[in-house]
């Protein structure tokens, strides 16, 4: 397991980092961010991804949305969302224009900035897709994982349960290693 850097400021870190878990990725892809958009821009693994679900979009909630609908729409929310977030990681020099414009408290009634806040992006209110990461700072995140969010709640589907352990997962580590903030990431990065 190992945090690498996605969009990050060469000298203090701030940006979007990403996890890598002990898991297999495709030969393109070395991190959950990256995982993620190739998984979701590819046709036939969102495909088979919504055979696989599909008790879960034929619902009255998705009433009249085809497979096709859902293919397209996930493919150009996934553009979106890796199009928005490189943006801010960016350009997120002035306090406008950071990374919690678009990464917000995972806990819709959290109000406050805990050590290690879970968080989530996604590319519309209502959009399928979610980026789950861990805030270190006003513009520092580090991405855990993501999902195809068909349920309303979290803990209705295996998927976005399996997220919320890696989330779990991610603050251990980020424990572990005395990251706590994003200047912590330097010593992550540069060890003395």
């Amino acid at each position: 397991m190992k945090i690498i850097g996605i969009f990050v400021n060469d000298d203090t870190y701030e940006g979007l980092h990403s996890f890598v878990h002990d898991t297999d990725y495709s030969d393109e892809a070395e991190c959950e961010f990256d995982q993620l958009i190739l998984q979701w821009t590819d046709d036939e693994y969102v495909s088979n991804y919504l055979l696989a679900n599909k008790s879960f979009w034929q619902t009255p909630y998705f009433e009249g949305v085809t497979m096709d609908d859902l293919i397209e729409t996930i493919r150009a929310e996934a553009v979106k969302l890796e199009d928005l977030i490189y943006g801010y990681a960016t350009d997120g020099t002035n306090n406008s224009d950071k990374l919690q414009m678009i990464f917000k408290p995972l806990h819709d009634r959290e109000h406050r900035l805990p050590v290690h806040q879970e968080t989530k992006a996604k590319a519309s209110k209502k959009g399928l897709l979610r980026i789950y990461a861990i805030r270190l700072d006003d513009n520092t995140f580090i991405v855990t994982g993501g999902a195809i969010k068909l349920t309303k709640q979290m803990d209705e589907h295996e998927d976005t349960i399996k997220e919320l352990e890696k989330i779990e997962i991610v603050k251990k580590y980020l424990r572990a290693n005395d990251i706590t903030y994003a200047d912590d990431l330097i010593y992550y990065y540069e060890p003395e």
